[in-house]
């Protein structure tokens, strides 16, 4: 391993904090995450140069916390150690759901220079060939990101994170088979992990088995009862076959498990105006959520989905004002400029419909086909104006 690289220290206080990280880690498996951080906070008043405990407690702050807070842990984790390559990688993924992508881009190059000084001082560690495939497939090269993460699991066969994303990665190649057997392996592995159920449960959501999928929810359920998005990936699956007062229920359950989990009431929101078209009911819950989400970046997912049920209600100005607050947020975000196009199309305005339509599709935003179609029967897609004689 290499060891100064992938931060591993040792001495009395690296001793001292593994004893302490794995009593947190059993308060986290209890849903005692608060006391799980308090350990970490004070282990921190105590070794305030202690890079690793940094690193471990932006880990539990990226939980709930303001995405701030653990920006600051992980800049201190990287100030302390100016080659931490862990920190640097998840201080890129902050970055990106800050949707600061240029900040994110930087870090996760700085990741891949780390990685490759790892690997030639030490060509059979695993774990730096995961987060070199992690840095490419964040980057969009998915097919150099399937090598990495397939040389990690040939390396170390029992490595979970590296199968979990090889898995992952070929699910984005469309080669589903090839993610079964991933998932397979690690299930049969650890059996009582739920995390490689919900994998393989959402790999056969894309290749139509719904059935197979919601069995494996099920499974997960059964080991995580407290995990309220679980609850949300079964209400999906219910709701693609169909079974809208059972898909109605498990987000009930969800709200149970953990009432402040902002997620449940979007959730609940697309229920209510897609399955039960009851938009009044969906901006309640879209309000409740927006209420309980204290970080502002995370605010622009509810941010959108409430300008879907503006559009429903037919309140254009008030979507239009949701779209552009988001793009001010995150101007390279391709979905946003794919909503706002129908807004424009709603108030006639084709011309500018077809604007963002296009700088959708340039930002990697999906555009439905039937969208394109009403806006081309409305006005045909302008050809790009020839450019003149240099």
């Amino acid at each position: 391993m290499v060891c100064a690289l992938l931060g591993v220290s040792a001495g009395a206080v690296a001793q001292e904090l593994e004893e302490v990280a794995e009593q947190a880690g059993a308060l986290i498996k209890e849903g005692k995450r608060e006391e799980a951080l308090a350990l970490y906070d004070q282990f921190i008043a105590e070794h305030p140069d202690s890079a690793e405990a940094y690193y471990y407690r932006s880990g539990l702050h990226a939980w709930k916390a303001p995405r701030e807070l653990v920006l600051a842990d992980l800049n201190r984790a990287i100030e302390l150690k100016p080659d931490y390559l862990r920190a640097y990688f998840n201080r890129g993924c902050i970055h990106s759901q800050m949707h600061n992508r240029a900040a994110a881009r930087a870090d996760w190059q700085k990741t891949m220079e780390l990685c490759a000084h790892a690997i030639e001082a030490d060509p059979e560690d695993a774990e730096v060939y995961y987060y070199r495939g992690r840095c490419f497939l964040a980057l969009g090269n998915t097919g150099v990101a399937i090598e990495d993460f397939a040389e990690a699991v040939e390396l170390d066969p029992d490595y979970v994170e590296g199968r979990y994303y090889l898995g992952m990665a070929l699910v984005m190649t469309g080669d589903y088979t090839g993610a079964l057997e991933q998932y397979d392996h690690l299930i049969q592995a650890d059996p009582e992990n739920w995390g490689p159920y919900v994998s393989r449960a959402r790999c056969r959501e894309r290749m139509g088995n719904q059935q197979g999928a919601l069995e494996d929810y099920d499974r997960a359920l059964e080991l995580a009862p407290d995990t309220p998005v679980l609850y949300l990936f079964k209400a999906d699956i219910c709701q693609q076959l169909g079974r809208l007062d059972e898909a109605l229920a498990v987000l009930e359950q969800a709200l149970e498990v953990d009432p402040e989990y902002p997620t449940t009431y979007v959730r609940r929101a697309m229920h209510f105006l897609n399955h039960r078209n009851d938009p009044e009911r969906a901006m309640a819950e879209i309000e409740k959520g927006l209420a309980l989400e204290p970080d502002e970046s995370r605010k622009l997912t509810l941010i959108l989905w409430r300008s879907e049920v503006y559009l429903k209600q037919g309140k254009l100005e008030d979507a239009m004002a949701d779209f552009n607050w988001a793009l001010e947020v995150d101007p390279e975000h391709g979905r946003t400029y794919a909503r706002r196009a129908k807004a424009y199309y709603e108030m006639g305005e084709y011309e500018k419909a077809w604007a963002d339509v296009n700088k959708a599709r340039e930002l990697g935003g999906t555009v439905r086909q039937d969208f394109i179609d009403k806006l081309s029967e409305k006005m045909p897609e302008p050809e790009d104006e020839p450019e003149g004689d240099q």
